[in-house]
């Protein structure tokens, strides 16, 4: 079941999963966009006009560029992603950084930076797992993700 962007298996104290995806790359994206046609109208201009094989491999290159920058901004932004999963007993980060795992009873306190893309995990045994975010503290998804996180210590001290 999924509930506010938390995709639960029945029971609130089962598994639940979170997903932090980055913004879009719009900049990427247009310029991308603009490369790829400005690459194509060469081609075709140079095609029917009969123009040398210069303007044409121009053409080509910047198509080639174009097609390379819009792959490359939709494979960042899907490898930027962090996946969490809280389970009764502890949680799991999956992030371009690593994994990051632990359990609640040994985990001290939560703790976010000013723009809530680092997310710290304060262990008792003094050590700290830090989460860096694509999104920021005011995004819907961290802010649910900062509540299960929350309330899952909390019941882990209950």
């Amino acid at each position: 079941m999924t509930e506010g962007g938390i995709e639960r298996t029945g029971n609130p104290a089962e598994v639940s999963r979170h997903v932090l995806r980055p913004a879009p790359p719009i900049r990427a994206l247009g310029v991308a966009a603009v490369g790829s046609v400005l690459g194509a109208v060469l081609i075709v201009l140079s095609a029917a006009n009969g123009w040398s094989g210069f303007v044409t491999g121009i053409g080509v290159i910047i198509l080639i560029l174009g097609l390379l920058l819009l792959a490359l901004a939709i494979w960042t932004a899907f490898k930027m992603r962090v996946q969490v999963e809280l389970t009764p007993t502890g949680y799991t980060f999956r992030t371009p950084a690593g994994i990051r795992v632990g359990v609640w009873a040994e985990t001290q306190k939560v703790t976010t930076s000013e723009t809530g893309r680092r997310l710290s995990l304060h262990n008792k045994d003094e050590s700290v797992q830090d989460v860096i975010s694509p999104v920021g503290a005011e995004d819907a998804a961290m802010r649910r993700l900062v509540a299960d996180l929350t309330e899952r210590l909390t019941r882990s001290r209950s």
